[in-house]
Protein backbone atom coordinates (compact mmCIF):
# COMPACT_ATOMS: atom_id res chain seq x y z
CA UNK A 1 0.00 0.00 0.00
CA UNK A 2 1.36 3.05 -1.03
CA UNK A 3 1.64 6.08 1.90
CA UNK A 4 2.73 8.88 -0.05
CA UNK A 5 6.50 9.50 0.93
CA UNK A 6 7.60 10.24 -2.57
CA UNK A 7 4.81 12.87 -2.65
CA UNK A 8 6.30 16.26 -2.72
CA UNK A 9 4.81 18.41 -0.02
CA UNK A 10 4.26 21.15 -2.12
CA UNK A 11 1.52 19.45 -4.31
CA UNK A 12 -1.28 19.97 -2.85
CA UNK A 13 -3.24 18.09 -5.52
CA UNK A 14 -1.34 14.79 -5.58
CA UNK A 15 -1.17 15.18 -1.75
CA UNK A 16 -4.85 14.86 -1.45
CA UNK A 17 -5.42 11.98 -3.85
CA UNK A 18 -3.09 10.51 -1.57
CA UNK A 19 -4.87 10.84 1.72
CA UNK A 20 -8.34 10.02 -0.51
CA UNK A 21 -6.31 6.82 -1.57
CA UNK A 22 -5.07 6.19 2.01
CA UNK A 23 -8.63 6.54 3.65
CA UNK A 24 -9.96 4.24 0.73
CA UNK A 25 -7.29 1.38 1.39
CA UNK A 26 -7.63 1.73 5.03
CA UNK A 27 -11.43 1.14 4.97
CA UNK A 28 -10.69 -1.78 2.32
CA UNK A 29 -8.15 -2.95 5.21
CA UNK A 30 -10.68 -2.82 7.94
CA UNK A 31 -13.41 -4.36 6.24
CA UNK A 32 -11.07 -7.32 5.67
CA UNK A 33 -9.84 -7.78 8.64
CA UNK A 34 -13.13 -7.89 10.68
CA UNK A 35 -14.23 -9.80 7.60
CA UNK A 36 -12.15 -12.58 8.68
CA UNK A 37 -12.83 -12.28 12.01
CA UNK A 38 -16.67 -13.19 11.52
CA UNK A 39 -15.34 -15.82 9.48
CA UNK A 40 -13.45 -17.41 12.33
CA UNK A 41 -16.07 -16.70 14.61
CA UNK A 42 -18.32 -18.71 12.77
CA UNK A 43 -16.52 -21.48 12.64
CA UNK A 44 -15.36 -21.70 16.56
CA UNK A 45 -19.18 -21.54 17.19
CA UNK A 46 -19.21 -25.19 15.00
CA UNK A 47 -15.88 -26.76 15.81
CA UNK A 48 -15.76 -30.29 16.01
CA UNK A 49 -14.75 -31.41 19.63
CA UNK A 50 -13.49 -34.11 22.18
CA UNK A 51 -13.67 -34.90 25.78
CA UNK A 52 -11.56 -36.55 27.94
CA UNK A 53 -13.04 -37.76 31.92
CA UNK A 54 -12.02 -33.92 32.95
CA UNK A 55 -12.62 -31.49 30.45
CA UNK A 56 -13.83 -30.44 27.25
CA UNK A 57 -11.25 -29.82 24.72
CA UNK A 58 -11.64 -27.91 21.84
CA UNK A 59 -10.29 -28.21 18.52
CA UNK A 60 -10.77 -25.54 15.64
CA UNK A 61 -11.89 -27.43 12.50
CA UNK A 62 -13.85 -27.40 9.91
CA UNK A 63 -17.96 -26.87 10.65
CA UNK A 64 -20.15 -30.19 10.05
CA UNK A 65 -21.02 -30.44 6.78
CA UNK A 66 -24.69 -30.19 5.69
CA UNK A 67 -24.91 -33.62 4.59
CA UNK A 68 -24.45 -34.68 8.37
CA UNK A 69 -27.99 -32.58 9.55
CA UNK A 70 -29.94 -34.82 11.60
CA UNK A 71 -27.69 -37.37 11.37
CA UNK A 72 -29.45 -39.42 14.55
CA UNK A 73 -31.29 -39.80 17.31
CA UNK A 74 -28.96 -40.14 20.36
CA UNK A 75 -30.26 -40.77 23.86
CA UNK A 76 -27.16 -40.35 26.46
CA UNK A 77 -27.54 -42.26 29.79
CA UNK A 78 -24.08 -40.97 31.80
CA UNK A 79 -22.96 -39.48 34.88
CA UNK A 80 -23.17 -35.77 35.21
CA UNK A 81 -19.91 -35.01 33.56
CA UNK A 82 -20.07 -37.27 30.86
CA UNK A 83 -23.53 -36.51 30.07
CA UNK A 84 -22.49 -32.58 30.04
CA UNK A 85 -19.78 -32.76 28.04
CA UNK A 86 -21.33 -35.55 25.77
CA UNK A 87 -24.36 -33.51 25.03
CA UNK A 88 -22.73 -30.61 23.58
CA UNK A 89 -20.28 -32.40 21.83
CA UNK A 90 -23.45 -34.59 19.81
CA UNK A 91 -25.56 -31.44 20.00
CA UNK A 92 -22.67 -29.55 17.74
CA UNK A 93 -22.27 -32.55 15.38
CA UNK A 94 -25.81 -32.55 14.50
CA UNK A 95 -27.24 -35.27 16.40
CA UNK A 96 -30.84 -34.89 18.11
CA UNK A 97 -29.32 -35.66 21.83
CA UNK A 98 -31.78 -36.68 24.75
CA UNK A 99 -30.17 -37.67 28.13
CA UNK A 100 -31.09 -39.60 31.11
CA UNK A 101 -29.12 -39.70 34.19
CA UNK A 102 -30.83 -42.49 35.86
CA UNK A 103 -31.39 -46.34 34.09
CA UNK A 104 -35.28 -45.71 35.06
CA UNK A 105 -36.12 -42.75 33.45
CA UNK A 106 -34.03 -44.46 30.44
CA UNK A 107 -35.92 -47.43 30.15
CA UNK A 108 -39.21 -45.05 29.95
CA UNK A 109 -37.97 -43.15 27.16
CA UNK A 110 -36.62 -45.88 25.12
CA UNK A 111 -40.00 -47.75 25.71
CA UNK A 112 -41.63 -44.95 24.20
CA UNK A 113 -39.36 -43.76 21.33
CA UNK A 114 -36.97 -45.51 18.91
CA UNK A 115 -33.48 -44.12 19.22
CA UNK A 116 -30.77 -44.97 16.40
CA UNK A 117 -27.87 -45.16 19.10
CA UNK A 118 -27.57 -45.00 22.86
CA UNK A 119 -24.58 -44.28 24.80
CA UNK A 120 -23.66 -45.42 28.27
CA UNK A 121 -20.79 -44.22 30.28
CA UNK A 122 -18.75 -46.72 32.22
CA UNK A 123 -19.79 -45.55 35.95
CA UNK A 124 -23.61 -43.99 36.57
CA UNK A 125 -25.14 -41.40 39.09
CA UNK A 126 -26.66 -43.83 41.35
CA UNK A 127 -22.86 -45.40 41.73
CA UNK A 128 -23.91 -48.58 39.09
CA UNK A 129 -21.97 -49.47 36.58
CA UNK A 130 -23.30 -48.97 33.08
CA UNK A 131 -22.62 -52.62 32.14
CA UNK A 132 -25.27 -53.50 34.09
CA UNK A 133 -27.80 -51.15 32.30
CA UNK A 134 -27.67 -53.05 29.27
CA UNK A 135 -29.55 -56.22 30.21
CA UNK A 136 -32.45 -54.31 31.30
CA UNK A 137 -32.36 -52.07 28.54
CA UNK A 138 -31.89 -55.25 25.95
CA UNK A 139 -35.22 -56.63 27.54
CA UNK A 140 -37.05 -53.37 26.61
CA UNK A 141 -39.32 -54.10 22.71
CA UNK A 142 -38.24 -57.02 20.74
CA UNK A 143 -35.52 -58.00 18.88
CA UNK A 144 -36.24 -56.05 15.92
CA UNK A 145 -36.52 -52.73 18.08
CA UNK A 146 -32.54 -53.10 19.00
CA UNK A 147 -30.73 -49.71 19.33
CA UNK A 148 -26.90 -49.54 18.44
CA UNK A 149 -25.75 -49.69 22.63
CA UNK A 150 -21.97 -48.57 22.79
CA UNK A 151 -20.37 -48.14 25.91
CA UNK A 152 -18.30 -45.03 27.06
CA UNK A 153 -15.15 -45.90 29.12
CA UNK A 154 -12.16 -44.78 30.10
CA UNK A 155 -10.08 -47.53 30.04
CA UNK A 156 -10.54 -51.85 29.03
CA UNK A 157 -7.65 -54.20 28.83
CA UNK A 158 -8.88 -57.38 26.10
CA UNK A 159 -10.19 -58.94 28.79
CA UNK A 160 -12.19 -56.34 29.85
CA UNK A 161 -13.49 -55.67 26.11
CA UNK A 162 -14.89 -59.09 25.86
CA UNK A 163 -16.88 -58.86 29.17
CA UNK A 164 -18.51 -55.45 27.47
CA UNK A 165 -19.34 -57.69 24.50
CA UNK A 166 -20.63 -60.15 26.08
CA UNK A 167 -23.27 -57.78 28.16
CA UNK A 168 -24.90 -57.02 24.74
CA UNK A 169 -23.58 -54.03 23.90
CA UNK A 170 -22.42 -53.10 20.10
CA UNK A 171 -19.16 -51.67 20.96
CA UNK A 172 -17.21 -49.23 22.98
CA UNK A 173 -15.92 -45.83 22.60
CA UNK A 174 -12.86 -44.34 24.39
CA UNK A 175 -12.67 -41.20 26.48
CA UNK A 176 -10.19 -39.36 24.67
CA UNK A 177 -11.80 -39.63 21.27
CA UNK A 178 -13.25 -37.24 19.15
CA UNK A 179 -16.78 -38.55 19.84
CA UNK A 180 -18.79 -37.39 16.74
CA UNK A 181 -16.05 -38.89 14.57
CA UNK A 182 -15.78 -41.79 16.93
CA UNK A 183 -19.61 -42.39 16.61
CA UNK A 184 -19.55 -42.25 12.98
CA UNK A 185 -17.10 -44.63 12.46
CA UNK A 186 -18.54 -47.20 15.07
CA UNK A 187 -21.97 -46.87 12.84
CA UNK A 188 -20.14 -47.25 9.93
CA UNK A 189 -18.38 -50.43 11.00
CA UNK A 190 -21.66 -51.88 12.49
CA UNK A 191 -23.27 -51.55 8.99
CA UNK A 192 -20.91 -52.97 6.88
CA UNK A 193 -20.94 -56.00 9.47
CA UNK A 194 -24.01 -55.79 12.03
CA UNK A 195 -22.69 -58.60 14.37
CA UNK A 196 -19.41 -57.40 14.69
CA UNK A 197 -18.34 -55.44 18.32
CA UNK A 198 -16.34 -52.50 17.85
CA UNK A 199 -13.81 -51.00 19.71
CA UNK A 200 -12.71 -46.73 19.12
CA UNK A 201 -10.19 -45.59 20.51
CA UNK A 202 -9.26 -42.21 18.96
Amino acid sequence: MSDGCGIKSGILLRRFEVDITRKWNYKKMMQSKYGKLAKRAHLLSGERQHFDSTELKMEKKDVPSAARLSAGSVLLLADDTTRRLASIVLTRGNYQVETADTLGKALIMIAQKKYDVMLVSENLVDGSAGIDAVKPIRSVGSSEDHVILFGIVNHADDQEICIFQESGMDGVIFKGSQLVSALESGLSKIKESPHQFVVIRS
